[in-house]
């Protein structure tokens, strides 16, 4: 198999998808429907595109680990999804935050935040911003166009969640998919990254929609701490000198001999 062509033919998908998200405002706006109502010709895929279709309503969060095979690179990613149109994926240090029309890019190590979905922060690790939607769609439908033979349909259980699978032949090898009742992505494994689950929750993780550097402030606290604690180190031995010269014993003076008067001289008598 040619994994130069794959990972060629990935990285138009992840610009045609980026394309897509935009335009069909994924990353401001309504929550966008997943799934496209034409036929792939494989009723199987059909179905899987079918079950992403539910992924707009879901509410959830889940973690991954995602290994980039050409480099042998694992990132660690978390995606979240709750009412009142919030989401939010987090994929290593960057994490994308959307509440309707309101949309960010931060940096999780510092806080530091831009007002805009800035794709190319993941475009190393060959992910996107809708990496588990639009993308996503845009994966299975290249997938599809480019199948070799007849995909295969199975089941799995993940996270304790059942998962529909479709393994689709493409070249000399093959893409599985698997996806949960509603619509969240269970597992991929593809020739140029593989998405294993490590977590899930039917619950939105409130921690995902914050801008980060939680452990700033504690390390600002601590900081401060040790610096007030040294400022009464250094207090206190001031302290202490000070009393020490204080308490400093004065040697006793011993007292002079006494003075002895000058002796008188008698007049001297002139005789002549």
């Amino acid at each position: 198999m040619d994994r130069r062509g794959d990972l060629s033919s990935w990285i138009g998908v992840i610009l045609v998808s980026l394309g897509v998200a935009f335009a069909g405002g994924c990353a401001v706006g309504p929550r966008p429907t997943l799934a496209e109502s034409s036929s792939t010709g494989y009723p199987d895929i059909d179905d899987l595109l079918e079950r992403l279709g539910q992924l707009s309503a879901a509410q959830y969060s889940a973690d991954y680990a995602v290994l980039l095979r050409f480099g042998d690179i694992t990132t660690e990613v978390s995606a979240s999804q709750s009412d009142g149109d919030r989401r939010s994926l987090t994929i290593g240090d960057v994490r994308y935050v959307v509440h309707g029309s309101i949309t960010k890019t931060c940096t999780v190590s510092t806080g530091a935040c831009v007002g805009e979905i800035d794709a190319a922060r993941v475009s190393d690790v060959q992910m996107t911003p809708d990496f588990f939607g639009t993308s996503l769609i845009a994966r299975i439908r290249l997938d599809a166009s480019r199948a070799s033979g007849e995909p295969t349909a199975s089941t799995e259980v993940s996270q304790g969640v059942p998962a529909v699978c479709v393994a689709i032949p493409v070249g000399g090898g093959s893409t599985t998919y698997c996806v949960f009742e509603n619509g969240v992505l269970a597992r991929l494994d593809a020739p140029d990254l593989v998405a294993t689950m490590t977590g899930y929750s039917t619950e939105a993780d409130e921690t995902l929609y914050s801008e980060g550097a939680t452990t700033s402030t504690t390390t600002a606290t601590t900081t401060t701490s040790a610096t007030s604690a040294e400022s009464s180190t250094t207090t206190a031995a001031t302290a202490a000198t000070t009393a020490a010269a204080t308490t400093t014993t004065t040697a006793p003076v011993t007292p002079s001999a006494p003075v002895t008067p000058p002796t008188t001289v008698a007049p001297v008598t002139t005789i002549g």
